[in-house]
């Protein structure tokens, strides 16, 4: 069933702030991008910014996201735990 440890999400406020503290250790930005407020494939609107970082080329075992207004999952999160780990993901052999 559990294959390994896919991504961790984490919820920031800025993006950009959060970026140099993981520069700062050796994490390289990969890919970034922004989720609207509309649902898609069944799951809420993430209305946020997010950013992938990893160690290498394949690595992409971290995610930043900084929600883009008040209204969503990502800014409802920082309202009530403050920055931190918001999801872990891990990848599976089977639904």
């Amino acid at each position: 069933m559990f294959q390994r440890l896919d991504h961790v999400g984490i919820a920031v406020a800025d993006l950009e702030e959060a970026h140099g503290a993981l520069a700062r250790i050796g994490f390289i930005r990969r890919q970034e991008g922004v989720v609207g407020p509309d649902s898609q494939q069944g799951y809420p609107g993430l209305n946020a910014r997010w950013a992938v970082y990893g160690f290498d080329a394949t690595d992409r075992s971290i995610v930043l996201l900084q929600p883009l207004s008040a209204h969503g999952p990502v800014h409802d999160f920082l309202q009530r735990h403050g920055p931190g780990v918001q999801h872990i993901a891990y990848a599976i052999a089977d639904v």
